[in-house]
């Protein structure tokens, strides 16, 4: 499954679908925090509004990214579907966390909060972005083209 899951990472980089929303991801990010001080849990709060909709936008670019005949291809090297995408969803799951610990360090790293953010503060911030991103992640799996045909 690990190499499914780096095959599905390294086609998806190729193709250069990311770039959209991680550029716009960015963005937002700093236009976010440009203006000082921010308090700590409501800035996670916008953020991690943010990342929802990041997340559900590269989830459909990833899952779209094979067209049908490289996708059967892959099934078939896979040996079953659903091994085939239980390793789509979790590599593109894995960008939410990466997402998450951008989204919750960012901010702590360059001090644009007003006070010092608590270890409970930071702890819920990571997991209300991970939790709101797998959200968007399975919602945009459920209703892809892609699994509806199967």
């Amino acid at each position: 499954m690990r190499s499914l899951m780096a095959y599905h990472l390294i086609s998806y980089i190729k193709s250069y679908n990311y770039v959209a929303p991680m550029s716009f991801f960015i963005i937002i990010l700093v236009v976010n925090y440009a203006i000082y001080p921010n308090p700590v849990l409501a800035s996670y709060g916008v953020t991690s509004i943010y990342l929802y909709i990041i997340a559900a936008w590269i989830t459909v670019r990833f899952f779209h990214t094979e067209d049908l005949v490289q996708q059967q291809i892959t099934m078939l090297h896979a040996k079953n579907e659903m091994r085939y995408f239980c390793s789509k969803y979790v590599t593109a799951s894995s960008f939410v966390v990466l997402l998450a610990l951008i989204s919750t360090s960012y901010p702590i790293v360059c001090g644009m909060f007003s006070k010092n953010p608590t270890v409970l503060e930071i702890t819920v911030g990571f997991f209300t972005h991970f939790l709101l991103g797998l959200v968007a992640v399975t919602i945009s799996v459920l209703f892809s083209r892609i699994l509806l045909n199967h």
